[in-house]
This record gives C-alpha cells, sequence and structure tokens, in this order.
C-alpha cells in the first residue's frame, strides 16, 4: 500500500511537472530533485533540508523518488531536462547510470549538482569526506582487531561514495596481511537493509566462529550488525566500524552490552547547505560553461566521528594553518625567507 502511495505521489509530481512549468518558468526558478530512495532518515532529512531552503528563496521544488529503481530515477531526470527546470539536484544513486543523462543537462544549459556522486556533467559534485572517514574507520578497527583475524564487509553495489569508502578501507587494511575478509562483501538489500544485514550477520558468526570486526559503508546495514552481535553474545568479541550516525545505529551503539563500535557521521544541514548554495550560485550565470568557472567540481562538507570506546582519544581534531602559522609551529624560530 505504500509503495502504491508513493508512486502516485510521482505520477502526480510528474504531471505538475508537465503541466506546470512553463507558467512558472516566467515568475520563479524551478528545481528538479532526483532521489534514488528516502528509505532511511539521512536522505528524507536531505529532501526535507533543500526543499525549505529553496522555498525560501522563492522557488518551486519538484522531487521525484525512483525508491530504488536506477531507469525510473534516470527517465525522472529527463523528465526535469526536457521541461528545461532551472536547476537539478541528483541525491544519490548509481551513479555510473547517470553520466549521460548529466552531460544531457549540461548540453542543455541545466545546471546540475549530484550528491553522493561524480558526474561528468554536473558542476559541483557534493560529498561529505568519505576517504578521510572511512581510513579512520579502518585503523580504528585494525587496532581493536590489534593486527590480525578475520572479518566481514556489508556493502551496496555501484554507489560512488560507497566505492569510495571501500577502497579507503582497503587502502589501510592491505598492509596488514594477518588481517583477512572471511567472505566476498555482502550487498545489503534495499527493501529491507537493517533485517538483511542482521540475518547475514548471524549467520557469519555462526560460519566463522573467530570473527573479531565488522565493517558497513552505511548505516542500515551497520545497524543490522551490531544488533546481531549483541543477540549473539558477540560483544566481546567482535568489534563494529561504519558510516551514517543513523538514530539505530547510535541508539544500538549506546547500549550497555553492545560491542566496541565507532561510526563516521555526516552532518546533513552541511551537504543540504552545499547542494543549494552550488546550485544558487550557478543559476546566476547565464551558461554552464560559464558557471563551472567559478563552482567548485568536488566539495567534500566536514564529518563527524564516533565511538563507544574512547572518541576523544582516537579521533584527534585536525590542525589546520596558513603557510605562516604553519611556519611558526613546524620551524618556530627559524627565519621566513619571504620576510628576508
Amino acid at each position: 500500500m505504500k509503495k502504491i502511495v508513493t508512486e502516485c505521489l510521482n505520477l502526480f509530481f510528474i504531471i505538475n511537472v508537465f503541466l506546470i512549468s512553463p507558467v512558472c518558468a516566467e515568475n520563479q526558478k524551478i528545481i528538479g530533485l532526483s532521489h534514488h530512495w528516502m528509505g532511511n532518515e539521512y536522505n528524507m532529512n536531505g529532501n526535507k533540508l533543500i526543499t525549505e531552503a529553496f522555498t525560501k528563496l522563492g522557488y518551486k521544488v519538484f522531487t521525484l523518488n525512483a525508491n530504488g529503481d536506477t531507469e525510473k530515477q534516470v527517465s525522472h531526470v529527463k523528465t526535469f531536462i526536457d521541461k528545461k527546470v532551472n536547476g537539478i539536484i541528483i541525491f544519490g544513486g548509481h551513479g555510473d547510470a547517470f553520466k549521460a543523462v548529466s552531460m544531457t543537462a549540461y548540453e542543455a544549459n541545466i545546471p546540475l549538482i549530484c550528491h553522493m556522486m561524480y558526474l561528468p556533467g554536473a558542476l559541483t559534485n557534493i560529498d561529505h569526506d568519505n576517504w578521510e572517514g572511512s581510513e579512520k574507520m579502518a585503523v580504528w578497527l585494525a587496532n581493536q582487531m590489534h593486527g590480525y583475524g578475520k572479518y566481514i564487509l556489508l556493502d551496496l553495489p555501484d554507489w560512488h561514495i560507497l566505492q569510495n569508502r571501500t577502497d579507503s578501507i582497503e587502502s589501510v587494511l592491505k598492509w596488514f596481511p594477518n588481517i583477512t575478509r572471511a567472505r566476498d562483501p555482502y550487498m545489503v538489500s534495499l527493501a529491507d537493509p537493517m533485517g538483511d544485514a542482521y540475518s547475514f550477520t548471524k549467520k557469519a558468526i555462526e560460519e566463522v566462529p573467530d570473527l573479531k570486526g565488522i565493517l558497513c559503508t552505511w548505516g542500515m546495514p551497520l545497524a543490522g550488525a551490531i544488533k546481531a552481535v549483541i543477540e549473539m553474545n558477540k560483544s566481546e568479541q567482535i568489534a563494529v566500524a561504519g558510516t551514517d550516525a543513523d538514530k539505530p545505529v547510535l541508539s544500538l551503539m549506546a547500549q550497555k552490552n553492545a560491542p566496541r563500535a565507532a561510526v563516521v557521521g555526516h552532518p546533513q544541514n552541511l551537504s543540504a547547505e552545499a547542494a543549494v548554495r552550488n546550485l544558487t550560485e550557478a543559476m546566476r550565470y547565464k551558461t554552464v560553461k560559464e558557471a563551472r568557472e567559478h563552482l567548485p567540481v568536488i566539495e567534500a562538507v566536514d564529518i563527524a566521528f564516533i565511538s563507544n570506546t574512547d572518541p576523544k582519544e582516537e579521533f584527534k581534531a585536525r590542525q589546520v594553518f596558513t603557510p605562516d602559522e604553519a611556519w611558526e609551529f613546524f620551524h618556530k624560530g627559524s627565519p621566513k625567507p619571504w620576510q628576508q
């Protein structure tokens, strides 16, 4: 029933794009917001924050949710292009599937911003700093495993940001030959990610009795994995790390019988603000070619580190300097060549 209602709403929005956009175009800017899936808190909040921000600016936002169907999501973007909306945001999805349609938008002179993927036709590709975040999760887990033992990885195929996360994890763990993956990466189902991850993790614990670590590239599977570890009474043996500070994840991490766990948190307001700011800036220019010269091609917004072990000690704050400040920090007392 829920799926039928969602499909009807999507059809309603598509009809409105076709009927209303020619009328509204003279009076207000129209933004097309394309979602792959809105089944978690992060995506729902992103939609809300982006819509509210553009509405305050006087723009009209049309949101289409593909419910995990990549072909449908690509068709949604094509619809936005055909109706000549003023700007498009693609919020998540199977990145490679949108390369061609992103260039179609560029050639149609429609500014496109993407989030959680990297596209040749996008003016700005927005992401949280998954590189640093996932590297730190791998470092944390390697330390919890004391440099040896077996782990499993729960993932999702074809998302560029998740590929970043797995690549960053492997860039750390490859240097520790005594840390081995016990199974091929498990691709979690979007239909019930928490339940699917829970079932897979329970089975993996049964089949790999000496399992020491679990890595999850996104939040709902992370919650399912932690729940399974708790119920299997393996909290002392298995450490769990991953990405997305969803409510179920933090709630399970806070339990007294929780395993050692760490997670990268993505402040949703930062990515939403970046999407709105970059698209608003892009629409100031007459052409996307001109806009491209003024916008960042990648904006990696900030992240947070959370653990139930010792986060203040495990995740030290970064130090940021100007060249002059760096000289004082690293070479205090030495003369500064540029001042001589």
